[in-house]
């Protein structure tokens, strides 16, 4: 599978049950809107790898 848009629509009913609940274990309301593709997720993802690579160092001082 290369994308979201591949899986039986009972398994994205899973995957949204799944992130509601475990939210709400830590007493927090989470409403899953929609899935992103792949596409999205992938630049979400790289942009989380630069964020990170820009702020490694603060990162890394906070558990000196």
């Amino acid at each position: 599978m290369n994308d979201i848009s591949e899986l039986p629509p009972h398994t994205l009913v899973e995957l949204r049950r799944f992130f509601e609940d475990y939210k709400m274990l830590e007493h927090k309301n989470v409403i899953v809107e929609r899935f992103l593709g792949h596409e999205e997720a992938y630049e979400i993802v790289m942009e989380s790898v630069q964020l990170y690579k820009d702020n490694r160092e603060k990162l890394l001082n906070l558990y000196e």
